[in-house]
């Protein structure tokens, strides 16, 4: 037989005896369950601990921004040239001082025409009125003297309003945020004169989320923190029922008293609404974690020392926990190992001091 004979019988046989050995000595493998937990190993050490359920209330902070109550454009109703401005730009100003004042000198005189008209007609009615009671004048003759009257009553009310306009006035007690016009402006109806703007009340507007906006209600009562931290009071007047198309919130305003005015319109703070109180558990941030789907779960220890993920929802912080809602009301929660191990897998649990102790 020669050598290349030999060393294919020698092949042959060491691969037939690897083969037959597998027989014999079959390799270990391991296994996982449906859930991708291990089937046939330790169960895996973790540290947990209990945590139990409390009343809370979620506070939210939204960035806010304070706005003046009302503000008007005064705008002039028939043409004529400033003859008057009496109040200077940003003087407080209450309702019915005059702005701008003008010229309308051609109206003043149409308006005392118009009186004494009203007066001749008047006289001139009460004198047939008198005669009529004598039997001296006929009724035709009283029934043109009460149209006349009627009609002098008309123009001259025209005739006042005409010289009222003249006088551009504040509608409402405010500030005289800026005026359009000087003296010597020549206005044409619809022109603006100045800007009145009101602070008291202020108004404080807001922005919340979809997932915020059910914890806000009409006349609640809030804190709007002003940037300099001062803290006022307010109460919500107004909910959006409309999402903002752009960004997708929904405009809360509320609003608290100013009586001094001395917080302006423009000042930015936050809105803080205390929504009703719900059970919580107040956990560590480190036990957070994410799904597949990008969703925040936790893992806690169910019957029989399985593992199981519960979604929870944020819904407040402190300083070194954070309070979320969706868990049992007494909860084992895995504070150590979470990452190593899987839903559905038989854990060894070693607990810590309960959250109670």
């Amino acid at each position: 037989m020669n050598s290349n004979a030999l060393v294919s019988l020698l092949l042959f046989f060491t691969i037939l005896i690897w083969l037959v050995s597998g027989l014999w000595f079959p390799e270990e493998t391991e296994s996982f369950n449906d859930s991708g937990a291990r089937d046939n190993a330790a169960p895996t050490p973790v540290q947990a601990k209990y945590f139990l359920g409390e009343s809370y209330s979620p506070i939210m902070k939204m960035f806010a921004e304070t706005h003046a109550n009302r503000h008007v454009f005064l705008k002039a109703q028939v043409p004529g040239e400033v003859i008057n401005t009496p109040q200077l730009r940003g003087v407080f100003v209450t309702a019915g001082q005059t702005i701008c004042e003008l010229d309308g000198d051609g109206r003043r005189a149409a308006y005392v025409s118009a009186q004494s008209t009203f007066d001749k007609s008047q006289l001139e009615y009460s004198g047939f009125l008198s005669l009529k009671r004598n039997q001296f004048q006929s009724e035709l003759t009283i029934a043109r003297a009460a149209a006349d009257l009627e009609r002098a009553r008309v123009r001259l009310d025209l005739a006042r309003e005409a010289v009222d306009d003249l006088q551009i006035k504040a509608p409402f007690d405010g500030f005289l945020e800026t005026r359009f016009a000087e003296v010597g402006d020549y206005l044409q109806p619809g022109e603006l004169c100045g800007l009145i703007v009101e602070l008291n009340p202020l108004r404080v507007r807001a922005h919340v989320t979809d997932l915020q906006i059910s914890q806000v209600e009409t006349a609640q009562f809030v804190e709007f923190e002003a940037s300099n931290g001062e803290m006022h009071p307010a109460t919500i007047n107004y909910i959006s029922s409309m999402a903002d198309s752009e960004i997708r919130t929904f405009l809360v305003e509320a609003i608290f008293p100013n009586p001094a005015s001395l917080m302006r319109s423009g000042v930015m703070g936050k809105l803080i609404v205390t929504a009703p109180e719900v059970m919580a558990h107040q956990i560590p941030g480190s036990v957070l974690l994410l799904d597949d789907d990008g969703e925040i779960i936790v893992r806690i220890i169910s019957g029989g020392n399985v593992v199981k993920n519960v979604n929870v929802t944020i819904i407040g912080e402190s300083e070194h926990a954070v309070w979320v809602s969706g868990l049992p009301k007494t909860v084992a929660v895995i504070t150590v190992g979470q990452n190593y191990v899987l839903a559905g897998e038989v854990i060894d649990p070693v607990f810590e001091d309960s959250q109670n102790d």
